[in-house]
Formats: C-alpha cells, structure tokens, sequence
C-alpha cells in the first residue's frame, strides 16, 4: 500500500491481496484522516463480501471470483466509543458483465485499487446505533 495526502484528497493504492479495510485504515490513520467521504476507486476485488439490510438484519452474499470495481460510495466517520468506521457501498463486474452491488463486508485486493477520499472540514460524522443493529450517521457542524 502506498498513499499520498495533500490536506484535502487521499489518494491510495492497495496491492494484490491487501485485505481491503484493514489497509485502507492503515492509510487513514498515517494521514490522520477522521472524517472523509469516498470519491470513488478503480481496480478489482475478490473474496468479497457484499449485503443488504431489510430493515432487521442484513444478508449477505460471498463472491470469491476477482471482479472489476464498478462504482463505490461512503464515507468515514467515528463511532460513539472513538473508533474509526467505514462504511461503503460497491457495484462490481464479473467477467460476464454482470453487476453485483451492496454494502461492503470485506474484500481482497486483486491487483490493484486505487481509491481517493475527500476530507471534511469544519463537519463532524458520528456512528450510533444498537448493538448489532445498524449504526446511523450523525453529521453536525463543528
């Protein structure tokens, strides 16, 4: 993995086979990022982990295959104990060109991705929620 951060945009690669939030945190945290919305990312993924929630709980679906990333959204926020969250959303391609989409559980890199991340000044973002349950978004001015 390697990044760069200007103050405002993080760009950064992750490598083949880099687990997918364990990386990204670890360009997050060395450029001391804690409020972000995602840009957008280019590159390919594999043994992800996508799911949607119907109002009580969420189901998944694992796609082991490497698939080419179509589209991703979300942002980054605290949670109420301090800790960092992602959340994410994903459209990805198979080899078909068939279009998987959901929230994003986790991921693998496949070769390479490439994501930016735009940080928030002057906005606060708070994840609360229930125990299991879903955590809403809590933006407010600081």
């Amino acid at each position: 993995m390697q990044f760069a951060f200007d103050g405002k945009v993080l760009v950064c690669r992750m490598d083949d086979g880099e687990d997918f939030y364990p990386t990204l945190r670890s360009a997050l945290e060395g450029a001391g990022l804690r409020f972000a919305v995602i840009l957008g990312a280019v590159g390919m993924l594999r043994e992800v982990q996508i799911g949607w929630f119907d109002g009580k709980t969420y189901h998944t679906r694992d796609l082991e295959e490497p698939m080419e990333i179509l589209s991703i959204s979300g942002n980054l926020a605290l949670k109420e104990d301090g800790s960092p969250f992602v959340h994410a959303h994903v459209c990805l391609g198979d080899e078909e060109c068939n279009a998987f989409g959901g929230h994003l559980f986790k991921a693998r890199v496949f070769n390479v991705c490439e994501i930016s991340l735009l940080k928030l000044d002057g906005i606060r973002l708070t994840r609360r929620g229930p125990e299991g349950g879903p955590l809403k978004l809590y933006p407010e001015m600081v």
